[in-house]
């Protein structure tokens, strides 16, 4: 749920935003694809990381039953989630 709510408000973020330097791409044809590249990349590392988590969480569940960290992590992966949607 907190991943499709992350989703949804990053893309309207980023739609706005493209708006706005539509008209500054116009004008500086040479400095679009950086821009592009750059925004690309960030949005391909978010979803990165999520799904590298996701591995994590599965890999380390295991090993973490016998231990009781799952609890404090799991926290501050939320924490951090939120923040992200801010």
């Amino acid at each position: 749920l907190l991943l499709l709510f992350l989703t949804s408000s990053s893309s309207s973020s980023s739609s706005s935003s493209r708006s706005r330097s539509s008209s500054r791409r116009r004008r500086r044809r040479r400095r679009r694809r950086r821009r592009r590249r750059r925004r690309r990349r960030r949005r391909r590392r978010r979803r990165r990381r999520r799904r590298r988590r996701r591995r994590r969480r599965r890999r380390r569940r295991r090993r973490r039953r016998r231990r009781r960290r799952r609890r404090r992590r799991r926290r501050r992966r939320r924490r951090r989630g939120f923040s992200g949607a801010t």
